[in-house]
């Protein structure tokens, strides 16, 4: 009797396992604040049924108030349902992140979630797969601030040899 329910109990776990694997292509992506950072993900399923994907999920772990997260991807790349023992060809876009003008530097995780089933209106959480938001000051480049001071040069320059021909600076006798 107790080597039946031995075995039942280490059954029921694998009863319970879900065949489809969710990977992003890059699950950490970085941006500046007013930027859109968009994930790009592949998908497997390891069963012999067909899996329906039926809809999608996506929270934060951390506080992500000047982050938004936009699924349309998902709903507009992905099949509506992965065949028996197929790995998606490529990856797909998936989810895109909006970060706020007044997003803080920092990292921010969150989770993307597969909903479906065998059945063409399951909910059932198929996998979860995390993600990381890295946002960054907003740091001209050298070759920019390079940029800045020598237009503002010239123009020093210009204005100082204007006033010049027109009299208002004397010219250093020499």
């Amino acid at each position: 009797m107790k080597l039946i329910l031995l075995t039942l109990l280490l059954a029921v776990p694998s009863a319970f396992a879900t065949p489809v694997t969710l990977w992003f292509q890059n699950s950490t992506l970085t941006g500046a604040p007013g930027d859109t950072l968009t994930f790009y993900a592949t998908a497997s399923n390891s069963s012999g049924d067909d899996i329906n994907l039926n809809g999608d999920s996506f929270t934060f772990t951390s506080e992500s108030a000047p982050l938004t997260g936009d699924d349309t991807p998902f709903i507009t790349n992905w099949p509506l349902f992965l065949s028996a023992n197929t790995t998606l060809a490529s990856p797909a876009a998936i989810l895109t992140i909006t970060l706020g003008p007044s997003a803080l530097p920092g990292n921010y995780a969150g989770f993307f979630n597969l909903l479906g089933g065998t059945g063409a209106s399951d909910q059932d959480l198929l996998v979860s797969a995390a993600f990381n938001v890295t946002v960054e000051t907003a740091t001209p480049e050298p070759a920019s601030a390079l940029l800045l001071a020598g237009g503002l040069g010239i123009l020093f320059f210009a204005a100082r040899r204007r006033a010049i021909i027109v009299g208002r600076i004397s010219r250093p006798v020499g």
